[in-house]
């Protein structure tokens, strides 16, 4: 896909990796995993809640197991920032609604 932006252009460019996090209840925690089409260039996450960094994942697939008492509030903000092979970032943010 990389080789195609040397000719690129309009918003075909633009796109960002096909990743999408999903988030599910899973006992006493919230499962966060990272999928998709391009996880091939995926070379690490981290896993953020409220803001704070609670875990990190370097090898596929790309999960965290969130303690649901990090989730302090009705609604709390699931952030996953990727890093790809290529060196670029990239953070995709979820709301979940309170779990307790």
């Amino acid at each position: 896909r990389l080789n195609d932006l040397g000719t690129c252009s309009g918003a075909g460019c633009l796109r960002g990796p096909l990743l999408p996090v999903r988030l599910a209840p899973s006992g006493r925690s919230v499962r966060a995993d990272v999928a998709g089409a391009d996880t091939s260039w995926v070379s690490a996450t981290s896993f953020y809640v409220e803001g704070k960094q609670v875990a990190a994942d370097n090898r596929a697939p790309y999960s965290a197991a969130l303690p649901r008492a990090l989730f302090p509030s009705a609604t709390a903000i699931v952030r996953v920032r990727v890093r790809t092979t290529d060196g670029r970032g990239v953070t995709m943010t979820r709301k979940i609604p309170l779990l307790r």
